[in-house]
């Protein structure tokens, strides 16, 4: 094979042949014809070939000696037992120079039965096994359904490596998620995994398509003192994430980690993290109990008080990582989480990491507030289109840097932090009901109930001892329906700002009240009627599942058109009040929409009245039953 390679070319033994054929001295016999070469045909249909299973293969079953098949595929799979091979020749014989899925089973399959007298695995197969996990995690996330239902299959009656380094059916195996598998004390067998391929996003996904058990601390029993809610941490968490979610997009480029980093708001917001002086786990099937310092169910997460201490925060970052689906990035999270904001600036300007804009401080919110209002514009979204139509600001107005502006832009996520906190503890209390509770606007949760009657809840930051009303649409909701004011500080309880407490602290004394009447219009009969089976109007929407409510009676009666921006005045005389831009009116009424089924024939869309915007929804009448949440819904219920 050497002499082959160096002493001949490919073209010397590819050349066609001359077959003779037919009676002599004729043209066959003197001429004879052009056929292909043997050679080619014969590496391509005799098991010619060595290989380095000591066994000689056709062609087009041989793997190309790369340095990288070699090493992962050992003396297990059909690779070329030979030199390497120049260009030409690799042309020649075809050889595949990859491995596929069947390659990658077949080989795990050949090392399980490959081992030594004690029924272990040989020790230069355990980097080989964690080779062929690595590069199957890094390939699973793309499987199709028929490689899927190849792995599960080879899974049936296959075995993986244990921790006791022997080989198992994979059907008996398990991996504990969520800590060290010896507090089962061997009452199970679990999987050996290397610590690179355990942090890998898609593990679990692998596991599963194996057939593994993946056991996780919520099979647990949870057992602690007096809960509360942690506030601190999740305060915390809010100022750290920026960073974090810069941190990792300076590094991957990975579709699924950045589409992960843009919902972490969203998880959190989700989020229910209670500490207690003591957390215990109970698993029933072994009578075993333990002491923790996390325990994560679902998307609750329990620590012990204070989460502070090293007890907590060995195991915390790995668990949120987990939940956010950002698993081998919790050593970041982890120096997040111990240090301080001048600590994390000082290193990221360190590691050239650019700060994220927004750590800004709640005070550039303020200030611009403040300018705001002396320049007469009456909203943040004034002051964003005064810099869209590109004025230039006053030298008196903006003294601030521009970048200062574009910090102001993520200074809503404190807000954020305020509509979370508040959220919460009205969860708590007993005479609020959250369940159907809906961000409606940056600072505006719409869907909650107190006492049986429907209320919009405006959440407000009242960082450094003050609260400023911001948006136009918290004047919206404040001005016409039954609403509440609250505020939060990210260290206290939040609290609610009533009337007495604000006419007490600001002296006033003269409230002036002023209605907006509207004249003629092209739908100036839906302004002029009250409520009915075909009409409903309110000063600010409502939240999704009232929505889909009334579209869906709507639909299973006659039809009917619900407008925003309306409010009644009279028995007889609605006044548009209008409808701020602020409101999430569109993904809202989308939210709605996707909650019923069938779907509806609706059409929604924004409407100027003079100086005022609504927002209409129009449903036809539909042919068959429109239901939510499996119930028929018709005008006049409640």
């Amino acid at each position: 094979m050497e002499r082959l390679n160096y002493k001949f070319s490919p073209k010397s033994i590819d050349y066609p042949a001359i077959a003779f054929w037919g009676y002599r001295d004729r043209k066959g016999q003197i001429k004879g014809d052009e056929v292909k070469n043997f050679v080619p045909w014969f590496i391509k249909n005799i098991q010619c070939i060595p290989v380095l299973t000591d066994e000689c293969k056709k062609s087009s079953s041989v793997l190309l000696n790369k340095e990288d098949i070699t090493a992962i595929s050992g003396k297990y799979l059909p690779v070329f037992n030979g030199p390497k091979l120049s260009p030409d020749w690799k042309s020649f014989f075809n050889f595949r120079t990859n491995l596929q899925l069947t390659d990658y089973l077949d080989l795990l399959y050949k090392i399980s039965l490959d081992i030594d007298d004690k029924g272990k695995i040989k020790n230069d197969n355990y980097k080989r096994i964690q080779s062929i996990y690595s590069e199957l995690l890094e390939q699973c996330a793309n499987f199709s359904s028929k490689e899927i239902s190849e792995v599960n299959e080879w899974a049936i009656t296959k075995c993986l490596l244990n921790t006791k380094l022997k080989f198992t059916e994979c059907s008996t195996l398990k991996y504990f998620i969520d800590g060290n598998e010896s507090i089962f004390q061997d009452q199970f067998t679990f999987l050996e995994v290397s610590e690179e391929n355990i942090n890998h996003p898609n593990f679990e996904d692998l596991l599963t398509y194996f057939k593994v058990k993946i056991l996780k601390q919520n099979n647990f029993e949870l057992i602690h003192s007096t809960k509360k809610e942690c506030y601190s941490l999740i305060n915390h968490l809010m100022k750290i994430i920026p960073y974090f979610k810069i941190w990792i997009k300076n590094e991957a480029s990975d579709n699924k980690i950045r589409e992960n980093l843009e919902n972490i708001e969203l998880k959190i917001g989700k989020l229910n993290i209670y500490e207690a002086d003591e957390l215990k786990i109970k698993y029933a099937k072994i009578n075993f109990i333990k002491n923790v310092n996390v325990h994560f169910n679902n998307t609750n997460i329990y620590i012990t008080s204070p989460w502070t201490t090293n007890s907590v925060l060995m195991k915390l970052p790995e668990v949120l990582c987990r939940y956010f689906h950002l698993l081998g990035h919790d050593k970041k999270l982890d120096f997040l989480l111990r240090s301080s904001e001048n600590e994390i600036q000082n290193y990221f300007a360190q590691e050239n990491i650019r700060i994220p804009d927004e750590t800004s401080d709640i005070q550039i919110e303020q200030t611009l507030s403040k300018q705001i209002q002396e320049q007469r514009l009456n909203s943040l979204a004034g002051f964003e289109n005064f810099i869209k139509e590109g004025r230039e600001p006053l030298a008196e107005f903006f003294h601030t840097s521009v970048s200062d502006y574009k910090k102001l832009k993520h200074a809503e996520k404190i807000i954020l932090r305020a509509v979370f906190n508040v959220k919460k503890h009205l969860e708590e209390l007993p005479e609020y009901n959250c369940s159907y509770a809906y961000k409606l606007a940056n600072s505006i949760i719409g869907g909650i109930t107190k006492n049986g009657n429907e209320i919009t809840v405006v959440a407000r930051p009242s960082d450094n001892g003050e609260v400023l009303p911001y948006y136009s649409s918290e004047f919206d909701v404040l001005e016409y329906v039954d609403a509440e004011f609250w505020c939060e500080d990210g260290i206290n309880i939040p609290k609610q700002i009533t009337l007495g407490q604000l006419l007490k602290k600001t002296g006033i004394n003269r409230i002036p009240i002023k209605n907006i009447e509207i004249s003629n219009s092209d739908i100036e009969t839906l302004f002029y009627n009250p409520k009915s089976e075909i009409l409903d109007f309110n000063a600010v929407p409502f939240a999704p599942e009232k929505i889909a409510r009334i579209i869906s009676s709507f639909a299973n009666t006659e039809g009917g058109t619900l407008i925003f921006g309306l409010k009644k005045n009279s028995p007889t005389k609605n006044i548009i009040v209008g409808l701020s831009t602020d409101f999430k009116v569109v993904e809202v009424t989308k939210k709605a929409i996707l909650q019923l089924s069938p779907t509806p024939t609706i059409s929604y869309d924004w409407l100027k009245r003079g100086e005022k915007l609504i927002f209409i929804i129009k449903t036809e009448k539909a042919e068959h039953d429109i239901l939510l949440e499996n119930k028929k819904y018709i005008t006049g219920q409640s």
